[in-house]
């Protein structure tokens, strides 16, 4: 069973085909990255901070955590608006460089490294989590309502969002 079998796009474009290829292509790949990559990423920052006891360190990681959760969702409605102004793809684009940033810096945390530092690095990734968050789906939903005019009950979309949802699920696990 292929892509298109399974997403119920027999009957679709090659267009509709491709978009369909490169959104659930590109959004399982974040999907499968970023799960593994938080999950070491904490308790790689959790030991940092603790001194290499992870409990304690878990502490220190709570915070940083609310402060990316705030920044994220200080910054998730304005980046939408620049989104739609801009553009969802430089939006991306700004996202996964803000996330590379990140991520290389958090490449450099020792057990000496200054919590402020962590504080800039989490603000990042929330940053980063806001411009990412809607910019996705809104770029594929702009695209599927150019590619396929004939949907315009949204059936298809639906059953493909359906399947996507739980390729997402399935990955998580």
């Amino acid at each position: 069973m292929g892509i298109v079998s399974y997403f119920g796009l027999k009957d679709a474009k090659p267009e509709v085909v491709r978009l369909a290829s490169i959104y659930t292509s590109l959004s399982l790949f974040m999907q499968v990255a970023f799960v593994i990559s938080t999950t070491y990423y904490l308790i790689f920052v959790a030991e940092a901070l603790g001194n290499n006891d992870f409990l304690v360190g878990m502490t220190y990681v709570g915070i940083l955590v609310i402060v990316e959760m705030v920044v994220q969702t200080l910054f998730d409605y304005p980046t939408g608006v620049i989104g739609d102004w801009l553009g969802q793809r430089y939006i991306l684009a700004t996202a996964f460089m803000t996330y590379a940033i990140a991520f290389c810096l958090v490449s450099l945390v020792t057990t000496t490294t200054p919590f402020l530092l962590l504080v800039l690095i989490y603000a990042l990734t929330g940053f980063a989590g806001s411009q990412q968050s809607g910019a996705m789906e809104s770029w594929f939903d702009n695209n599927w309502r150019v590619t396929m005019p004939e949907d315009s009950e949204r059936k298809e979309y639906g059953v493909f969002q359906g399947k996507i949802g739980m390729l997402f699920y399935f990955a998580n696990t």
